[in-house]
């Protein structure tokens, strides 16, 4: 009896220890959960915090590009703009060579058709007709730097020059860029050679030339010779564009160009050469 009676007394304590362990696990569940309900909301908040910081940041930056796209396109269209009406004036009478070369996929026929389209206009708007047709027929390709490309192979160093002196520059000193100065010819209108008056030398029209070269596709190495153009010079222009008008028509600019430099009489100069190389029926080209 005494035994059972040792285990009737303790009987109550088990009970007691064991729901004391059953209060310790229910405040510890309910406090881990009162933590990780805290750690939860304050997980939230930061992620919102985050997210909308990120998003007012990307907001802003998209923001800033759209600026700068924009800012951009305002400066492209000035730029072109600018580019054409410089490269209009300077070319006056000597367009159709530029526009031929920049136009040069064109099927001959369907070019020749197109300069004459140009022809019907005013002498003074071609130029600028001519570069808009092109602008326009590239489309979305159009690229003003293929301009500067055509300039340098149409030996028009000054005018290519110009154009990437106008590309590279900002939006303020573009507007404050004075306008291109060319010298006119005996009709009044420009003819992109710039004649120098005051040291007596007068070029002869590119106009000229390129009629000139037309007619000189098969010989212009010979003329060339009596001209006393660079061999090397003469070479690689022979290289690069075979017997055709426009190797003819750089190597009477190649000759020009150097001409200028020694203030040379260039007519004189270009009708004796043509008589040397027995092209006496073309001097009433330079003459005229």
């Amino acid at each position: 009896m005494t035994d059972n009676g040792a285990v009737g007394d303790h009987e109550p304590d088990v009970m007691s220890v064991l729901e004391e362990q059953a209060r310790n696990v229910q405040e510890q569940r309910a406090h881990l959960e009162q933590t990780v309900r805290a750690k939860m909301a304050e997980v939230d908040r930061n992620y919102n915090t985050t997210f909308e910081a990120r998003m007012e940041d990307m907001g802003r930056r998209y923001s800033d590009h759209q600026l700068h796209r924009i800012s951009g396109r305002e400066n492209d269209v000035l730029r072109v703009n600018r580019v054409m009406r410089e490269v209009a004036r300077g070319l006056g009478n000597d367009w159709e060579f530029v526009f031929r070369c920049l136009m040069a996929v064109l099927p001959k026929e369907d070019l020749n058709a197109e300069v004459s389209k140009i022809e019907k206009y005013k002498p003074i708007m071609r130029p600028f007709q001519a570069l808009t047709l092109w602008k326009d027929f590239k489309g979305p390709a159009f690229d003003i730097n293929q301009l500067v490309v055509s300039l340098k192979d149409c030996a028009k160093f000054e005018l290519a020059d110009r154009t990437q002196q106008i590309l590279t520059m900002d939006k303020e000193s573009l507007r404050r860029l004075p306008p291109i100065v060319m010298s006119r010819g005996e009709d009044g209108e420009t003819n992109g050679d710039g004649a120098e008056e005051d040291t007596g030398y007068n070029p002869i029209p590119d106009r000229k030339l390129l009629q000139l070269a037309k007619q000189l596709t098969q010989t212009y190495g010979d003329v060339a010779q009596h001209l006393g153009v660079d061999e090397e010079e003469l070479e690689e222009v022979q290289q690069r564009e075979g017997d055709t008008y426009q190797g003819a028509f750089k190597m009477l600019h190649l000759w020009k160009w150097e001409a200028k430099k020694e203030l040379k009489d260039t007519s004189d100069y270009l009708v004796t050469a043509l008589k040397k190389a027995g092209q006496d029926n073309l001097v009433s080209i330079i003459e005229d």
